[in-house]
């Protein structure tokens, strides 16, 4: 029931304060209305704005159909607002996935710089061992848990005739200058009993020198292997070393007899 409607009011309106008591809004109110939303008011003759009429059924058509535009309106309104709350929260949700996706960017920025300053300090180290292995004068053989060539000193590739393609393969495999028979079986006893061993090999030329194999240890004190050396390559220019220690004795003793015979005469 619209504002002021009872069953004595008359069917049309002649003024602005009858409509204003029907609808129960002010006169300025109902002249904005009537400008901005066409409240059916007529004016008579061009009259002034004071001498208008105004059916009562107009305006109860025109009030129901404003009052059914303002719910559509609102509910519209509620429907907006209801969007741009959940636009707001989605916002929000992009927001924080991107403040997290930052941090993560930051993290792997942080990552990628300790690998690339680590793979500095690798390669920076590999090239000291690498020059370490070749400016070392002695033999040296590097071998893995399952006794596979890891690296050896071109001393090493001299006297036991390794190539670079025996890295990674078995010690065993290569046919080299050694003639140690359980050489095998010595590097398994330095691992498993985490001591040195030490004996004279002889090479396939008949050269005789010695051999010390002792476990590889890691800086968190595990055996990885073991490390053949030859301490010494005096005795690969000496075929013999009993030869070569009873040649000067025997050419003395030589030497004294020839003496003799010559004070005899």
């Amino acid at each position: 029931m619209l504002p002021g409607t009872t069953s004595q009011l008359p069917t049309v309106f002649t003024s602005w304060k009858e409509i204003s008591c029907y609808l129960g809004k002010s006169i300025r109110t109902l002249q904005r209305w009537e400008r901005d939303y066409g409240l059916p008011v007529l004016r008579p003759n061009g009259k002034s704005l004071g001498v208008v009429s105004a059916s009562r059924d107009e305006l109860d058509n025109w009030w129901t159909s404003r009052w059914s535009h303002n719910q559509e309106l609102q509910s519209a309104n509620e429907e907006i607002q209801s969007g741009n709350e959940e636009l707001q929260s989605t916002n929000e949700e992009l927001q924080t996935s991107k403040e997290e996706l930052e941090s993560a960017n930051e993290e792997l920025h942080t990552v990628n710089d300790e690998m690339q300053r680590r793979n500095d300090m690798l390669t920076q180290l590999n090239n000291d061992l690498t020059n370490l292995l070749n400016s070392v004068s002695l033999p040296l053989v590097m071998v893995g848990p399952d006794l596979s060539v890891r690296r050896f000193t071109p001393q090493a590739a001299k006297a036991l005739g390794l190539t670079s393609s025996d890295i990674g393969r078995p010690l065993s495999r290569p046919r080299l200058k050694v003639n140690v028979a359980d050489l095998e079986q010595m590097m398994l006893d330095v691992m498993a009993e985490v001591r040195p061993k030490q004996g004279r090999v002889r090479i396939s030329a008949g050269q005789w020198f010695d051999l010390r194999l002792t476990p590889y240890r890691t800086a968190d004190n595990r055996i990885d292997g073991v490390v053949l050396s030859i301490p010494s390559l005096d005795y690969l220019e000496t075929p013999d070393p009993v030869r070569s220690v009873t040649k000067p004795k025997a050419a003395r003793a030589k030497k004294s007899k020839g003496k003799k015979k010559v004070g005899k005469g």
